[in-house]
């Protein structure tokens, strides 16, 4: 009998109490189960890819000195990495005005980053996978530009949608 206390004195205690197994599968189920729905969600509904090449050379090509970019938070890593071969003008990195659309912003806080556009005559809205999340970030940004101005010009590609709005009201042209 005293060899049978011993032995069980010696294991590890938390396997042999319930709460304390409990706690360490409730924790383990944390972790592991966001996870493994995330990657079940992407094999049947796999996020695709975007083509924001093409949509920023088409920017390029009808960029002027002075116009604004605008872009979505998940544009802005493909926007770095293809703006060389983009083909934008010369002066581009001297003249451009690049914004980019904070993280995590919800609807209200989404009108209030535009606002301050309110008054430019050439804002390009750059979109890249602006609907994953809780809500539409790309229909949000949109209606917001809307309150503001109105696109002159639209493009999409997969995966990415561009805007040029003006937003010096209505009497400007």
């Amino acid at each position: 009998m005293m060899a049978d206390d011993r032995r069980r004195r010696s294991r590890p205690t938390i396997w042999h109490r319930g709460p304390s197994q409990a706690a360490a599968v409730v924790i383990a189920g944390c972790i592991l189960l966001p996870s493994a729905e995330r990657a079940t969600g992407y094999l049947f509904f796999p996020p695709g890819r975007e083509e924001s090449l093409p949509a920023y050379r088409w920017v390029a090509s009808r960029y002027r000195p002075g116009d604004i970019i605008y872009l979505s938070h998940f544009a802005e890593p493909s926007f770095q990495f293809y703006k060389s071969p983009s083909d934008w003008p010369a002066d581009f990195t001297r003249t451009a005005t690049i914004h980019v659309q904070p993280d995590n912003l919800g609807p209200t806080q989404i009108l209030d980053d535009i606002k301050p556009f309110a008054g430019e005559r050439r804002v390009w809205v750059i979109l890249i996978h602006v609907d994953d999340g809780e809500f539409n970030a790309g229909l949000a940004t949109q209606t917001a530009f809307d309150r503001i101005g109105h696109p002159s010009m639209t493009h999409s590609e997969r995966g990415a949608t561009v805007y040029l709005y003006n937003c010096a009201g209505a009497d400007s042209g």
